[in-house]
């Protein structure tokens, strides 16, 4: 994940160093908004994860409005896609391999999501529904994760 978490970095540096120099970040940012809308409407997740990487830096640079819709989807929308995804990924893989929960329990965006629920706790009730039922499944991955 850490080298993930540095080719997002480094394409974010490029998108924003290959930009017009007029360009400020807070235009960057509010111009990468609609992107990261399409990409969780089409449940990219790749997508979602480098938009996410690219607007919350600069969230304090942006309107209050801006703001709050980049955290919405960023720490609300993000990590529902993440564990609905982990979640069916998950009972596919248990239904077809029954016995061996523990690989079907590997999920390469669960941790992610688990994360940012614990850095920015939401009242949603359908990411606390997957948070509950993600961890009902994988207890032990999740006691893993140390954010629970």
């Amino acid at each position: 994940m850490p080298r993930m978490n540095a080719a997002i970095v480094i394409a974010a540096t490029l998108v924003a160093c290959t930009s017009s120099s007029t360009t400020t970040e807070s235009d960057f940012i509010e111009r990468e908004v609609p992107k990261l809308r399409a990409a969780l409407a089409s449940q990219k997740i790749s997508d979602v994860l480098v938009s996410c990487a690219m607007t919350t830096g600069g969230v304090t640079k942006v309107p209050a409005t801006v703001a709050a819709e980049i955290e919405r989807l960023c720490y609300v929308d993000a990590p529902r896609l993440y564990l609905a995804q982990s979640v069916a990924d998950t009972r596919r893989s248990m239904a077809a391999h029954p016995g061996m929960d523990e690989i079907s329990c590997v999920q390469l965006f669960a941790a992610d999501a688990f994360k940012i629920v614990a850095q920015h706790p939401t009242k949603d009730p359908e990411l606390t529904r997957l948070v509950d039922e993600y961890t009902r499944l994988c207890p032990k991955q999740v006691a893993g994760f140390g954010a629970r």
